[in-house]
């Protein structure tokens, strides 16, 4: 099933499956899967996507025209790994904050036991401009809004998300932190999980709201696994120069003390490492990319679960590639 689904110009890519990479053994990690207990913890997003038709350039404005086709709206941010666990472990709970005239669409979607409404808060949402081809083709994105509250949680907020955190946190084989430096996780609550989490594993992300601030160095110095992109790797290290990536990510994982750490190189390749320093690369599966949103959030949260059953590395990183 795995090979079939590899891209046929890339028939030699079918050598990087290990050679007891089978299916059995596949099925038996899922069994594994099934009986973990995890807490995803992060900042809620709201993703809307509004498609439209290119019209050109306006005559009186040197603006592009488009014509409005259809509005689509997701549940994203740390929202996102809870969908993509709650089919393959025994239990996942969400703790984020939203407000609360998100409870009635938020409830349809998910447990929302755990979410922390109040009306004050601003929710973020972005929302993308985007137009699609052909049924196959890569959405082409034009621009993005974003509307919603770039400040830490007030100190009301932070107080409630503690306690719940406190009260929860022991529970779980693993705490997800979703941190997208959106204000949610305050030096406090970092505390918290990174002193209290049975297994932490930390996905601090970066965009264009906090573009050189929101960096896993400067916020984190203990977890038990890590997955960064690229960008984010480059501004811990503080290094864009060098292509050195197996040794940017051997740094990292010694300096955060980590037990595993992953990074995604977009259609290049990813990389695993653990606290052998042993490395592992697989290349890109596919070419045929539609979008590549939350495709990170995919590799994560199976990355996450592989690290704590300790699985050989091989396995983690492939599988993980093959989530996102």
């Amino acid at each position: 099933i795995i090979n079939s689904q590899l891209n046929k110009e890339k028939k030699s890519q079918k050598k990087i499956i290990p050679e007891n990479f089978n299916t059995e053994k596949i099925i038996n990690i899922f069994g594994k899967f099934s009986k973990l207990k995890v807490l995803v913890i992060g900042d809620l997003i709201f993703d809307t996507y509004t498609y439209v038709k290119r019209r050109g350039i306006a005559s009186k404005n040197d603006i592009l025209s488009t014509k409005k086709i259809k509005q689509e709206r997701y549940i994203g941010g740390a929202a996102t790994s809870y969908f993509h666990l709650k089919d393959f472990v025994k239990k996942v709970d969400l703790i984020t904050v939203a407000n609360k005239i998100n409870r009635s669409f938020l409830s349809s979607k998910l447990d929302s036991r755990k979410i922390i409404f109040d009306a004050q808060h601003k929710t973020i949402n972005k929302n993308k401009i985007v137009e699609q081809f052909n049924k196959n083709s890569e959405l082409k994105k034009y621009f993005a809004v974003t509307d919603g509250s770039e400040e830490e949680l007030n100190k009301k907020l932070e107080l409630k998300v503690k306690k719940l955190i406190n009260a929860n946190i022991k529970k779980y084989d693993i705490v997800l932190a979703l941190d997208f430096g959106h204000g949610f996780f305050t030096k406090e609550i970092l505390e918290i999980i990174q002193k209290k989490s049975n297994f932490l594993s930390v996905n601090c992300q970066t965009n264009s709201l906090n573009y050189g601030y929101n960096i896993i160095t400067s916020k984190y110095k203990k977890v038990n696994c890590f997955s960064l992109d690229k960008t984010e790797i480059n501004l811990s290290q503080k290094n864009n120069y060098s292509e050195n990536y197996e040794k940017k990510l051997s740094n990292l994982r010694n300096k955060l003390k980590s037990k595993y750490g992953f990074l995604t190189l977009g259609q290049d390749y990813t990389l695993g490492i653990n606290n052998k320093n042993q490395l592992y690369k697989v290349k890109t599966l596919t070419n045929n990319v539609i979008d590549t949103v939350g495709a990170g959030d995919a590799f994560f949260s199976i990355c996450s679960l592989c690290s704590f059953l300790n699985l050989n590395l091989n396995y983690s990183t492939f599988m993980s590639q093959l989530a996102g």
